[in-house]
């Protein structure tokens, strides 16, 4: 159930995206920000790729794990 719910939320987000870079537009927004570090918790679990199989998700994942501000504060373990 849970893994469907979380499915749900990353459709209505990218239907929300549409065809733009981020969900709010061409630009970053807070929603973009709130969003990743939890798509950066959920990419530690066994259940990443069938939470993040959802149409448009891929291309978002990847614009914002380019993002300097992403890459300065991205969690490092070693």
């Amino acid at each position: 159930m849970r893994i469907a719910s979380s499915r749900r939320v990353l459709q209505e987000l990218m239907k929300l995206r549409g065809g733009s870079a981020f969900i709010a537009g061409e630009r970053p927004s807070l929603g973009d920000f709130y969003l990743a570090p939890l798509c950066f918790l959920v990419s530690l679990t066994p259940d990443a790729n069938e939470v993040f199989a959802v149409d448009g998700f891929a291309r978002w994942w990847e614009q914002v794990q380019a993002m300097p501000s992403y890459q300065a504060t991205e969690p490092r373990f070693s």
